[in-house]
């Protein structure tokens, strides 16, 4: 990564005032995995994805050219490649069975029972976790120092509930079955974080640094970011009493941090914001809505509760000029995905030119 970027970057997690918003791109499709030509073969509407078909060398031209693209088009963010982000690593690894469809797969829920759960530990000889692993192996070698390695989209603690209980269930559970949702909360989180540590012994600095797979954000040092898609279903006064716990622990594994927030999940913003490890909140623009401009408040909040706000989703110039124009420029990112170059290099003609009025020194971090 070069000096201007890393300087970038560093402005972005100083939390000062800054004359622009960190930016950068995801080219191609919407849904993320739709973006790997290897994964042409996996999606397919119902089939049974197992590890042994998953081919990592299939993905490697994918990876080249993602790379190649964040230089292509000038922005901030560098590629942090990851193992395939369409696959649901997690539950996959705890036992769901893994369909295809036509732009995404899914986990089926096992409903397991309190007794059949049981214990929960972390297997590194687990064939889904080694073939993870592989692509971790791969892509290292692939990188050659070019860019860093981090991880992918992984879910999160009510994501992994839901999956070996039950959509509906896990969230009733934590009404009818307490105590035992506060243990398996906590063996779950064990887990993930037990997970991420396997992986950041394999990884290497790059420019002093980790990053954010996904959404390419570097950060200055050891990364773990996370999402709790299934608190969707949750009120607020359950994410407070119970899931909010799970955050807090996993905030507290690095330096570094993020949780990855739909929509649906912003109730919960309020509390969220109250985890004083938590580092950044991204929200996505999701399909469907809300618009950019309702959810102008939510990123003002974000910023003003001195948090690191990461935008991502299909951003038009005109909502870009929107974030610049009304949300605070401290410790701002856009992850924008464009399917044509030409939007993309207009997003960023645009941001290169845009100088906020009230542009202060930066803080150093």
């Amino acid at each position: 990564m070069n000096n201007n970027k890393k300087l970038r970057h560093i402005e972005f997690w100083s939390g000062g005032k800054m004359n622009r918003p960190l930016f950068g791109f995801s080219l191609g499709s919407y849904f993320p995995a739709k973006r790997y030509l290897g994964a042409e073969k996996l999606l397919v509407d119902g089939l049974h994805v197992t590890p042994e078909m998953i081919i990592v060398e299939d993905f490697l031209d994918d990876y080249e050219r993602m790379y190649k693209e964040t230089i292509d088009v000038e922005q901030d963010l560098t590629l942090v490649a990851s193992p395939y982000t369409g696959i649901p690593w997690m539950e996959a690894i705890l036992g769901c069975e893994i369909i295809g469809g036509q732009s995404s797969f899914i986990a089926e829920p096992m409903h397991l029972s309190w007794e059949q759960i049981g214990d929960i530990t972390f297997d590194p000889d687990n064939l889904w976790v080694k073939k993870y692993m592989e692509f971790i192996e791969k892509l290292i070698i692939l990188s050659k120092g070019r860019f860093p390695i981090g991880q992918p989209i992984l879910r999160g603690v009510s994501d992994m509930m839901s999956c070996l209980r039950g959509h509906e269930q896990f969230a009733i559970d934590y009404i009818l079955y307490p105590d035992e949702s506060i243990v398996l909360q906590s063996k779950l989180t064990k887990f993930y974080i037990q997970f991420i540590k396997y992986q950041q012994e394999w990884l290497n600095e790059f420019s002093g640094g980790t990053g954010f797979g996904f959404y390419s954000l570097w950060t200055p040092d050891k990364a773990i970011w996370f999402q709790e898609d299934a608190c969707a279903l949750l009120s607020p006064k359950l994410y407070a009493k119970y899931l909010r716990k799970a955050n807090e622990e996993i905030s507290r594994v690095y330096p570094f941090n993020l949780i990855h927030l739909h929509p649906a999940s912003l109730f919960a913003l309020d509390e969220i914001l109250t985890i004083e490890e938590l580092k950044v909140i991204q929200i996505n623009k999701d399909v469907g809505g809300p618009t950019i401009e309702e959810l102008i408040p939510y990123f003002i909040k974000v910023v003003e509760k001195g948090k690191r706000l990461l935008v991502w989703g299909d951003l038009s110039l005109d909502e870009v000029k929107l974030i610049c124009r009304k949300v605070p420029m401290k410790g701002v990112c856009l992850h924008i995905v464009a399917e044509d170059t030409n939007i993309a290099i207009n997003i960023s003609i645009f941001i290169n030119k845009y100088r906020n009025s009230d542009n202060n020194m930066y803080n150093c971090i």
